[in-house]
């Protein structure tokens, strides 16, 4: 990927057999702008990471709010 495309980070945990996905929090915060609801179900995704920064609580709301999963 030349660039992030927070659509298509989305489509790959949407689709593929991800079980951990670690990011800093202005990646959640891109991801969480993805309109499509749908890709926000990801069946194998086990653990969501934050990391090189703190996350803000409500990051970490509402990623759970749209995905079922903590962010820890």
């Amino acid at each position: 990927m030349e660039k992030f495309e927070a659509h298509k980070v989305m489509e790959v945990l949407h689709t593929k057999p991800i079980t951990t996905f670690c990011a800093p929090p202005t990646l959640y915060k891109s991801l969480l702008q993805v309109p499509d609801e749908n890709l926000f179900k990801m069946k194998s995704l086990r653990f969501s990471i934050g990391g090189g920064e703190p996350v803000n609580p409500e990051v970490k709301k509402k990623w759970r709010e749209k995905t079922g999963k903590y962010m820890h």
